[in-house]
């Protein structure tokens, strides 16, 4: 029996911002009761809607941009949503709402209600309720194989001599203990409402995905320039560690001191990367940020801040809060909160990075060319035996053999790739880190050559690896890669790098192990086979040495050289 779908609860309120967009926020809970609870703060979340153009028509139906929270065993994690599309329609006083979108858990319908000056809103804001429930999964079905199918049974009947291809298996579904405990009862009742079994969804992504914060001071110089300084960092949870901060400092030219602050314009200035080994790298805003402040109306006395700009990494919005400071001196100090988001599809990545070489086969040592002497001849001159004539195993059984050439290695490789993506932790490392999307504008500064699991799955199956050892190279980098872009023991990409390392590491160990024996095995097989030396050396005549006796003695040089050159001969 289907288990009935979960009505995830979200309510908030709706206001128009100081620069005409329609924002909704509030809180979700994974029911209604969680809010009427005593713990409702603990059993509630963040969420906001904002409209992606100046809102039209009261209460404004159209494209939405949404954000909430969701809570993680290692702290609050913000995630996006998709496609957000709201629509309003009157009704008896009040107006309905229908919305339609998607994020990481799945794609959704919402329905409710909004009501002007409704519980918890002022006078010319609305209080919105709506009701969130997953769409089931799909059954999935292949219409191109069922249209090719023959008349017997819609079976294809496989070539002769050929083996069948076995289908691909589809990566396996994190289990919900990995989800965020807040969904994971929400993403059971999905599938468990599925017709059929399908395709696991790709899980939340775990990586940063809040905009990285500048924390700074806004003052003023003796030559009336207004500057803000601080630090940054990618979360907002560092930025009292000065060890995962760096700095910025941006600088406007004011026209007159009796300007009071703050003042709008455009903003020159630089912010700091870290990069690998000690080293740091200044970062320029082209153009600098025309940033524009907005009283917030509130007794603080704080504004808004909204801006555009563009560098290397491509285009970014900028959005935050001056709060004025009262110091005690009187002086215009504010307190300022910086917000920088890049905008998806604008980063200015190398189309064409530098290809890794290919580690070439190790060249073949030249052969000895043989000595003139026979080894007769030295045996006879020495008064030992001739050594019999070692027996080796032919050379290709011991050349190293190209890995497309090997009978079932690739398809070994292939088994130990899809052991690993079949864990857990696969997720964070089945595709290429996409740094703007993520936020992450220091990634291809510390990681110089990234590495995922569909890389190495597309060089494996073009035959780019030479041997094991280069494909077990690159899998090695994905791991090092991500240990060492989150550095923090305790970060979960770090931590499930570390574990699938261990996984590998043991599968490919195995593996060349086996590859070791078999190879040994080979070389032994052959060598059974080579035909048997001599079993003896029969011993030179006697007539032999007259002429080396008469060498030696004929020299003149010594008599007793030649006696004892001559009783070595006879030795033999």
């Amino acid at each position: 029996a289907a288990v009935p779908a979960i009505r995830i609860c979200l309510q908030g309120v709706m206001q128009q911002s100081e620069i005409g967009l329609a924002v909704i926020t509030g809180r979700w809970a994974m029911n209604k009761a969680d809010f009427e609870s005593a713990d409702s703060v603990a059993k509630t979340s963040w969420f906001e809607y904002k409209s992606d153009s100046e809102a039209t028509g009261t209460p404004p139906s159209g494209k939405y941009l949404g954000r909430f929270d969701v809570n993680l065993p290692t702290g609050v994690q913000r995630m996006d949503e998709n496609g957000l599309s709201l629509t309003f329609t009157p009704h008896e006083g009040k107006w309905t709402v229908r919305a339609a979108g998607s994020n990481a858990y799945g794609e959704f319908t919402m329905e409710g209600s909004a009501e002007l000056g409704g519980a918890g809103a002022g006078p010319d804001e609305y209080a919105v309720e709506l009701f969130r429930t997953y769409k089931p999964m799909k059954k999935s079905t292949d219409k191109k194989r069922s249209r090719k199918a023959g008349s017997s049974g819609g079976l294809k009947r496989p070539r002769s001599g050929s083996a069948q291809k076995e289908p691909r298996s589809a990566p396996a579904a994190a289990p919900a203990s990995h989800l965020p405990s807040q969904v994971a009862a929400a993403a059971n009742a999905v599938a468990a409402n599925a017709t059929a079994p399908a395709a696991a969804s790709a899980p939340p992504p775990v990586l940063r995905v809040e905009p990285p914060l500048m924390r700074g001071l806004m003052s003023r110089d003796a030559s009336g320039n207004v500057f803000i300084k601080g630090r940054w960092c990618l979360t907002a949870a560092d930025i009292g560690d000065k060890a995962k901060t760096s700095p910025f400092e941006y600088k406007h030219t004011a026209v007159s001191n009796a300007m009071p602050l703050p003042i709008d314009g455009n903003y020159t200035g630089t912010f700091n990367l870290k990069l690998a080994h000690g080293r740091s790298e200044k970062v320029r805003d082209e153009g600098g940020l025309e940033l524009r402040f907005t009283p917030s109306g509130d007794s603080a006395g704080s504004y808004s801040i909204a801006a555009t700009g563009r560098n290397k990494y491509g285009e970014f919005t900028v959005t935050g809060t001056a709060t004025r400071r009262d110091d005690g001196t009187g002086a215009e100090v504010y307190d300022v909160d910086l917000y920088r988001e890049y905008i998806e599809g604008t980063a200015r990545v190398p189309s064409n990075p530098p290809k890794a070489p290919k580690s070439r086969p190790a060249k073949k040592e030249p052969r000895t060319a043989p000595a003139p002497t026979s080894a007769f001849a030295v045996a006879t001159a020495s008064g030992t035996p001739p050594a019999p004539r070692q027996r080796k195993a032919p050379a290709k059984l011991v050349e190293e053999v190209p890995l497309a050439k090997r009978k079932g290695m690739s398809a070994k490789l292939s088994e130990i790739l899809r052991h690993l993506k079949s864990q857990p932790e696969a997720y964070y490392f089945l595709e290429p880190v996409d740094p703007v999307k993520l936020n992450l504008p220091t990634y291809l500064q510390i990681i110089k050559r990234p590495m995922d699991y569909g890389t190495v799955t597309a060089k494996l199956q073009q035959g780019e690896y030479q041997n094991e050892d280069e494909f077990a190279a690159d899998v090695d980098l994905i791991f090092t890669n991500a240990m060492v872009y989150n550095v923090e023991a305790a970060h979960p990409v770090h931590v499930g790098a570390k574990k699938m390392k261990g996984i590998f590491d043991k599968k490919i160990g195995e593996l060349r192990a086996k590859v070791r024996e078999d190879r040994e095995r080979k070389a032994q097989e052959a060598v059974a086979q080579l035909p048997s030396p001599a079993k003896g050396v029969r011993a030179p005549k006697k007539a032999a040495k007259k002429p080396q006796s008469k060498v030696a003695t004929g020299s003149g040089s010594s008599g007793g050289a030649g006696k004892t050159s001559g009783g070595r001969a006879s030795g033999g």
